[in-house]
């Protein structure tokens, strides 16, 4: 049931359906939702010992992403050392969540370059995926510019010699 819900995003009646038709067991709604918070709860010692590790890791990762869930959007922020991930889903983009998950973290936070990110009081880098797509969607958007070509220019010519330093040695 949790598979179905969480990964597959199926609906409750479906789960429901899937259930009857496979093990001829009948639930109801509200009974499958209890289970699934009752899952949570017994999860959250879990959750616990992720973060722990996520806050004594060297850097952590963070994004945040729109999702709709019936016609309502919502974000889903992902915090990660590439080891360990925790998801938190919040009804605003505020950054409040950033905050509470990340008010202990005195690593090097990766995150892209949304403000809410800024205020974290740790060492912060901005990550190089977002900023040369951001970079691109720029240079499309203004192609005569050849001041800013320049500068996108000056920006690769740092960057990829480091990436190919990186691809050498990992």
């Amino acid at each position: 049931m949790v598979y179905q819900r969480v990964a597959l995003r199926l609906p409750y009646e479906s789960i429901r359906e899937s259930l009857s038709e496979q093990f001829s067991e009948n639930i109801s709604t509200a009974r499958l939702i209890d289970f699934l918070k009752q899952y949570a709860a017994y999860y959250t010692e879990t959750e616990q010992s992720i973060m722990e590790c996520l806050l004594k890791s060297p850097y952590v990762h963070a994004d945040e992403t729109k999702v709709n869930i019936k016609g309502t959007n919502w974000y889903v922020w992902v915090f990660t050392d590439e080891r360990h991930v925790i998801f938190k889903l919040t009804e605003t983009r505020e950054s409040t969540i950033v905050h509470d998950v990340l008010s202990q973290y005195r690593g090097i936070l990766i995150s892209d370059f949304y403000p809410g990110y800024d205020a974290v009081k740790c060492k912060q880098q901005k990550c190089w995926v977002h900023l040369i797509r951001d970079l691109n969607e720029d240079l499309q958007a203004h192609p005569m510019d050849t001041e800013f070509e320049v500068f996108i220019l000056a920006v690769r010519n740092l960057i990829v010699p480091i990436m190919e330093m990186c691809k050498i040695t990992a």
